[in-house]
């Protein structure tokens, strides 16, 4: 369909008796010069429509008789909109500012349904008697060309339903919304919008509580949505999809924070909201890349196998440089083409594991709570933004805290703004990286996240914790240390909806897998020899002969690439990361240090459209190093493995998989979904622990560390107990008292893993 006729269709001026039902808002003249443009397309017939834009906008500039003035500005607008001007709207706005001011509304009549609500829309807050009367014409106007019961009349019912209930007559908005609900049919998202509109009205009624219902609807309708669409296309897609529902998420956890705090049916819609919804993409890539596993798909196998190849070469060239504009320009183009292949692949692995995927259940808060042991608590931890419903608007970002217990409801709690909690999460991590005095800065965060739940969490005993924004980034067994709960088990969960465990591999494991003592091809150039690491991996073999010891030159990428589902593997080596990053989050150096690679050059042209860099592809800007990396040298042996590559290596039936490096646990942050990075690709490559550090560590400690969980791991112990009574062991070392020497690792995914 062209501009115009799109335009016809919403009634915004376009030239068409059908369209307007009365005299046409532009001119002859102007509608034939529109209809020129729409045919031609050309330089000629569109500098005809610039000429008569610039006409027009003269005529608007108040001098005139005001409704003549007024007119003239729509003329503009419209043949602006026509031709893809990208400040239309803009001026759409200000000329709604200017009606405001002068109380001027051009003749009804000369106005079509569409431009009436647009111009209705901005006057609503600032001029509400005359948006009124605009929303009732544009009623009229569209039952007229339409009739009185097609969907397109909802849409203007529902402006009109919105002025009188800001005018505070719940009887009328009441009736408008369900006169555009009927006509609506149950188009969505059309219905959807509508039933928030209803939420709006019931809370602005004297029985609040009633808004649940029309709130429950709108999510439930999204979540079905989300599940039957979700499995198809890229990750970015994917991502793309899951980002209208965050308005509505934000709505159910302020519902109940802000407007309905302490009513019990609300928090359990907030807290199952959240249940359902973070972590789906990693959910969702989770099963594309397994569902042919387990069904042994030959077909899906082989794009598994084209994809880590595609992969591979993706993260080769987003750290590769260019000496020239030309090579540049050639890199540039081969990024693109790989970008291109990955994404297609990613398309075909996921339609296949539609095929083989069963609809999963929707997650209660009971089937969760029904999973939590008697002494468990989950704290589920989320960023949102109050809703307020009358002016419909979402404020500054707070952090939300969800204590749920094996038995009783639900609590939740707003912990305050989200700008203060994170000065208070750098300001830790300040200290402990900088290896300062922390009780005071992990007293203050401990206070404004845990205090407000201390009740809630009386005499637990282990703490899984979903955490969201920076609190990703925090140890939290520090800061149980500084109340009541400091014996607590600490363990992390992408979601609360993970103590399910749903579609965790339960095959057959291989032999472990340990990685240490990498030789990186001579020199200290960029990566410098890790000698703490040998007697960490000679200690852990001695425990478990059955693994097979990847040292020196054999510790390999392509090792790692082949490795199939190991009982556990544990890699100990230097970490990469390209990235531009928060200084206070990310500080001073230590013997087994992460090291902050420069980013490639970004290319402006000739393919911005498809650049997969690190800048677009959190994916890429993380890793691990491995033999010969201060050699590369071509394919599957640069010595850099991504946290692309390492999703596709398979590690099913791994009970844990330990990255003992530094910051392996960080990355870029999304709300709702986690830090993506290397534990994200450990969760993707099917592990059921992931051990993972939030800082740079100190090799020696991290040895120590390292031998004594494995020392309890070997006894039977689980990896949750195994890792506490490791940090322990480490803390009562005088020179690794200190929380930076034995806080940074942190255990996620399934706590109860056991080796033995």
């Amino acid at each position: 369909m062209t501009y115009l006729l799109y335009l016809v269709s919403m009634g915004i001026g376009a030239p068409a008796q059908a369209a307007t039902g009365g005299e046409d808002l532009l001119n002859p003249w102007q509608a034939g010069l529109l209809r020129d443009y729409e045919e031609n397309r050309n330089k000629r017939s569109r500098a005809k429509v610039e000429r008569s834009i610039r006409t027009a906008s003269k005529r608007c500039d108040g001098n005139g008789p005001p409704d003549r003035s007024v007119r003239a500005c729509l003329q503009a607008l419209v043949l602006a909109r026509a031709v893809g001007h990208t400040d239309a709207d803009q001026r759409l706005e200000d000329l709604g500012t200017r009606i405001a001011a002068t109380g001027v509304v051009p003749d009804l009549g000369t106005l079509g349904a569409g431009t009436a609500m647009h111009l209705g829309r901005r006057l609503a807050t600032r001029a509400p008697s005359e948006s009124e009367g605009l929303f009732r014409h544009a009623v009229d106007r569209t039952m007229a060309n339409l009739g009185t019961t097609h969907p397109a009349v909802a849409e203007p019912l529902a402006d009109l339903a919105r002025i009188r209930l800001r005018a505070g007559d719940l009887t009328e908005a009441s009736s408008l919304l369900g006169r555009a609900t009927a006509v609506a049919g149950g188009a969505e998202p059309l219905t959807s919008r509508l039933t928030l509109e209803m939420v709006r009205l019931r809370l602005a009624s004297p029985k609040p509580p009633f808004a649940l219902g029309p709130l429950d609807e709108v999510l439930a309708a999204e979540d079905a949505r989300i599940t039957r669409q979700l499995y198809l296309g890229t990750p970015a897609e994917r991502q793309a999809l899951l980002e209208p529902l965050h308005a509505t998420t934000h709505q159910a956890v302020s519902l109940h924070l802000q407007q309905l705090h302490g009513h019990t049916k609300a928090a359990e819609l907030a807290l199952r909201t959240l249940l359902r919804r973070k972590g789906r993409l990693v959910e969702a890539e989770y099963d594309a890349l397994h569902a042919v596993r387990r069904e042994s798909d030959e077909e899906g196998l082989k794009l598994i196998d084209r994809l880590l190849a595609a992969t591979t070469r993706q993260s080769e060239l987003a750290s590769t440089t260019a000496s020239s504009t030309d090579a540049l320009q050639t890199l540039n183009a081969e990024r693109a083409t790989v970008a291109r292949e990955v994404a297609e692949l990613q398309i075909q692995l996921a339609a296949r594991s539609e095929l083989f995927r069963e609809q999963a259940a929707q997650t209660s808060v009971g089937d969760v709570q029904e999973a939590l042991q008697p002494g468990q608590a989950l704290l589920e931890l989320a960023v949102y933004r109050p809703w307020d419903p009358a002016e419909n608007t979402l404020g500054p970002e707070r952090y939300a805290a969800y204590v749920l217990r094996h038995e009783g409801a639900a609590v939740g709690k707003d912990l305050g703004p989200a700008a203060q909690i994170d000065d208070a999460v750098r300001k830790l991590r300040a200290d402990l990286i900088g290896r300062s005095e922390v009780d005071a800065s992990a007293q203050d965060l401990a206070s404004a996240v845990l205090g407000p739940i201390t009740e809630a969490l009386a005499g637990a005993e282990h703490l899984l914790i979903s955490p969201d924004g920076l609190l990703n980034v925090v140890p939290f067994d520090v800061l149980l240390s500084q109340t009541a709960h400091a014996e607590a088990a600490v363990s992390y969960l992408t979601t609360g909806r993970d103590v399910l465990q749903a579609g965790m591999w339960k095959g057959k494991a291989s032999e472990p897998m340990i990685v240490s003592d990498v030789d990186f091809g001579g020199g200290t150039s960029p990566w410098t020899p890790l000698p703490g690491t040998r007697d960490e991996g000679e200690a852990i073999a001695a425990l478990f002969p059955e693994a097979a010891h990847r040292q020196g030159t054999q510790a390999t990428e392509e090792a790692l690439k082949d490795v199939v589902r190991p009982t556990f593997l544990h890699v100990a080596t230097h970490g990469f990361f390209h990235a531009d990053r928060d200084p206070a989050l990310f500080a001073v150096a230590a013997s087994r240090g992460l090291e902050v690679l420069p980013l490639p050059s970004v290319p402006d042209d000739p393919v911005p459209e498809a650049w997969e860099g690190p800048s677009a592809n959190p994916a890429l800007d993380s890793g691990i190093v491995l033999a010969g990396a201060n050699r590369p040298q071509d394919g599957r042996q640069d010595g850099l493995l991504t946290a692309a590559e390492l999703s596709n290596v398979d590690l099913r039936s791994t009970r844990v998989a330990v990255l003992s490096a530094c910051e392996t646990g960080v990355g870029t942050l999304r709300n709702g979904d986690g830090v993506q990075g290397l534990r994200r690709s450990l969760v993707l490559s099917g592990s059921h622990a992931q051990v993972v550090s939030l800082w740079k560590v100190d090799d020696d400690a991290t040895a120590f560390l390292m031998q004594r969980m494995y020392e309890s791991l070997s006894s039977g112990a689980t990896v949750v107990d195994a890792l506490a009574a490791a940090k322990q062991a480490t803390a009562a070392e005088q020179r690794w008292s200190h929380p930076y020497f034995w806080a940074a690792f942190t255990l996620s995914g399934a706590w109860s893993s056991v080796l033995r």
